[in-house]
C-alpha cells in the first residue's frame, strides 16, 4: 500500500512539473501565442539602441521585416550589460508575448529571460 502511495506521489510530481514547463516555439509561429508565456527560439539579427536608451533585439530578420522583437527599456537595461553582444547569436527568450502594432514582442526585465543556445 505504501509503495502505491509513493508511486502516485512521484507521478503527480512529474505531471505538475511538466505542466509548468514553458513551450519552446520558433519565430514563425509566435503570433499564435500572444498573451501566453513561452520561450521563443531564433537568431538576433539586429540590435538597435535608441538615444532614449530603449533597446530592440530584432530576431530572425532586419526591421521592419523581423519576425519577433525582444525589447529592453532603459530602466531595466543596466543588469544586461552590453546588449550588442547578442547580435548574430542564436537565443532563447522567455516571457509573455505581447502584440505591439502588429508585431510580436517580449519585454525583457531581467537577464535570465535570454540565453544563448546552439
Amino acid at each position: 500500500m505504501k509503495a502505491i502511495r509513493v508511486a502516485a506521489f512521484i507521478l503527480f510530481t512529474i505531471l505538475v512539473a511538466n505542466s509548468y514547463a514553458q513551450k519552446v516555439i520558433k519565430t514563425d509561429s509566435v503570433k499564435a501565442y500572444v498573451g501566453k508565456e513561452v520561450t521563443v527560439k531564433g537568431t538576433v539579427t539586429e540590435v538597435i539602441i535608441l538615444k532614449s536608451g530603449l533597446v530592440y533585439l530584432n530576431i530572425d530578420g532586419i526591421f521592419p521585416d523581423n519576425k519577433f522583437t525582444a525589447l529592453v527599456f532603459k530602466r531595466d537595461a543596466e543588469p544586461f550589460g552590453d546588449l550588442k553582444v547578442w547580435e548574430k547569436k542564436k537565443v532563447e527568450v522567455n516571457g509573455k508575448i505581447a502584440d505591439y502594432q502588429g508585431k510580436p514582442q517580449i519585454v525583457l526585465t531581467k537577464p535570465e529571460q535570454i540565453k544563448s543556445v546552439k
